[in-house]
């Protein structure tokens, strides 16, 4: 009897002839995702500056440090540009920074005006927009690093 639902009890689920409750393999379901889930690698604090060509402050916009090379894929860390062009990373936890390697660095300008696809002020090269494009990598060690990104002028190719 591959499965059998008896009036009046609770669901179960027969496998080889066994009952089995919904509520075990919930919590097997479960157990595993806690027990198997990937590891949170150690993280060291990054925080930097990023400014245009003329060294005036890139105001706003999102930066994303991403590993190289990962045996089990890709590690990002974020960071929100305030308006004097600072920012501090995040991985797993707020302002926590960046796993330890080299990272490729793109940057996202911040969206100005309120009006959807128009960009802010403050135009950047396209080359920084992807992990393909982009020139700027830096090496993340257990020091605190303290960056000053300057980004080059923005080619007929700028936003």
């Amino acid at each position: 009897m591959p499965f059998h639902r008896d009036p009046g009890h609770n669901p179960q689920i027969r496998c080889n002839g066994s009952p089995t409750n919904y509520g075990y393999l919930a919590s097997v379901v479960i157990l595993s995702a806690l027990g198997c889930g990937p590891e949170h690698r150690q993280t060291y604090p990054v925080r930097g500056v990023i400014t245009q060509h003329d060294s005036q402050p890139l105001n706003g916009g999102i930066v994303s440090f991403t590993t190289e090379t990962e045996l089990y894929g890709q590690v990002v860390a974020k960071g929100q540009i305030s308006a004097d062009g600072s920012f501090q990373l995040s991985t797993y936890k707020v302002n926590d920074g960046a796993v330890a390697g080299r990272h490729q660095v793109t940057i996202r300008p911040a969206m100005g005006g309120g009006e959807a696809g128009a960009f802010a002020s403050s135009p950047i090269a396209k080359k920084y927009l992807g992990l393909d494009t982009t020139d700027l990598e830096f090496e993340i060690n257990e020091e605190e690093k303290e960056l000053m990104i300057q980004l080059d002028r923005p080619e007929s190719d700028s936003l």
